[in-house]
């Protein structure tokens, strides 16, 4: 067994993961990066002010798409628009569109760097989520008017 690493009550093997994300080379925080396998599994972990990450409990070996997701505003709402998280390209929050993959591994580091860039286009073919407004409910018809 590696230090790291463990096997699950279900005999999947899991290790833990780290590492850390930046923005034009400054840390992000107020983010979550999260893990995503379409096998099941993965987690979100919060940044440090300094843009560490580091799982809180093991996550099952395997490739994970990864993407990230603002502690700021609500979930359905769009991405934040300001500051240094308001700079992150748009397919970043989304699993689908990130291209951002990893391999955790049961015989290795599972430390990941991402350096991200502000410049960087998504990929052919992206289309922003439709977002509602943050705290906007539904439309409601107007009441009928009497002439």
């Amino acid at each position: 067994m590696f230090l790291g690493c463990n096997t699950s009550t279900t005999g999947l093997e899991k290790a833990q993961v780290r590492g850390n994300i930046t923005l034009d080379g400054q840390p992000l925080s107020n983010v979550s990066v999260r893990f995503f396998s379409s096998e099941g599994g993965g987690g979100g972990f919060p940044l440090s002010e300094d843009g560490s990450f580091q799982s809180t409990q093991p996550i099952k070996i395997g490739v994970y798409s990864i993407a990230l997701v603002s502690l700021s505003t609500p979930p359905g709402a769009a991405p934040p628009s300001s500051g240094l998280l308001g700079k992150v390209p748009p397919h970043f929050w989304s699993v689908r569109s990130s291209e951002l993959q990893v391999e955790v591994t049961g015989d290795g580091d599972n430390t990941f760097q991402f350096d991200l860039s502000s410049k960087e286009r998504p990929p052919t073919g992206f289309r922003p989520p439709s977002t509602k407004p943050s705290g906007a409910g539904p439309v409601l018809p107007e009441p009928p008017t009497s002439s």
